[in-house]
């Protein structure tokens, strides 16, 4: 896991766990601050996200996000494909959908 500093202010913490040999879930947090860096915050989670893939070397690079339009074109932005939807994935019934990219 690491954490994402501008200006002092934790913008957000990110993480990844290998379920499996070549294949990685990833997590991300955004804090209250996530708006007053918001160019700073898409470089350098895009930068995580290629580093990650590169480092680990995995054939499949995973998240979960809500099924709303802001979440899928984020999605797209870091290179991730939707491949479906959880329908009452949270405690709250809310849906959520898998993204991947695969190598």
């Amino acid at each position: 896991a690491a954490t994402f500093i501008s200006d002092g202010r934790i913008i957000f913490c990110a993480g990844y766990m290998e379920l499996w040999p070549g294949v990685i879930d990833c997590w991300m947090l955004p804090s209250i601050y996530v708006n007053t860096a918001k160019i700073d915050f898409c470089r350098v989670l895009r930068d995580y996200v290629n580093a990650i893939i590169d480092e680990q070397k995995c054939h499949r690079f995973q998240t979960t996000a809500p099924d709303d339009e802001l979440h899928s074109r984020w999605m797209r932005f870091l290179g991730l494909e939707k491949e479906g939807v959880m329908r009452k994935f949270t405690h709250d019934k809310k849906d959520y959908c898998m993204y991947a990219r695969v190598n």
